[in-house]
């Protein structure tokens, strides 16, 4: 998927078995009590190979573990993000800290020095009909709707830029983002994603190897 599109998305493979060895044991426990910490901690653990990871932090209490998991691992740079409005994305209306692994340094990133900032955090809000999800979406992505909105997609697509080396500061990553999303070209990758998920899955199941 990465090699034909330049987008993946890991399954649960990714992750070490031993967290479904912890599943089945935690009875009388369920999945729920335990199920937070796993997706806290999710981050950290996915064996995949990058060369820089950005992770976000809803619950400022767990910076401090995140900022030392993140040290602890050489194999990637870490970008550690959290804001005060409690969201784990970069956004538009809304300063971040950023924690880099790489310098072991917090910055701030404030989209105001980067002509960003319009509308409130309202405009991010779901959809009210959940069956209007994926059309809203796909209008967001292609660059319509509320400006808090676009906004934050843009700055997060900058962010992936810089890190890809695709772009080499934040106005040309911005620049290309709008540009981007200005010329359909997400909408236009999903519509690909889509015909190869559903000629996948109208390919014949593979004969099982007789027994020996």
């Amino acid at each position: 998927m990465l090699e034909e599109f330049g987008i993946a998305c890991a399954g649960p493979f990714v992750y070490p078995k031993e967290l479904r060895l912890i599943a089945r044991n935690i009875l009388p426990f369920g999945m729920k009590t335990v199920g937070r910490f796993f997706n806290v901690i999710g981050p950290f653990l996915g064996a995949i190979p990058v060369t820089t990871q950005i992770t976000g932090a809803s619950d400022h209490s767990w910076l401090p573990m995140f900022y030392e998991l993140a040290k602890e691992d050489d194999s990637r740079r870490y970008l550690i993000t959290s804001n005060d409005l409690g969201v784990d994305e970069l956004l538009s209306i809304e300063p971040s800290r950023v924690y880099d692994s790489e310098s072991d340094e917090e910055f701030t990133l404030d989209p105001r020095e980067h002509g960003l900032g319009a509308g409130s955090f309202d405009e991010m809000k779901p959809v009210a009909d959940i069956e209007d999800t994926v059309s809203n979406f796909l209008e967001l992505i292609g660059g319509n709707g509320p400006p808090a909105a676009i906004e934050s997609i843009r700055l997060n697509a900058a962010a992936l830029a810089i890190n890809g080396e695709v772009a080499d500061d934040w106005p040309a990553a911005l620049d290309l983002a709008k540009q981007t999303m200005d010329n359909g070209e997400p909408a236009k990758l999903i519509e690909r994603l889509r015909a190869h998920g559903e000629s996948a899955a109208d390919a014949p199941a593979p004969r099982a190897a007789p027994a020996q």
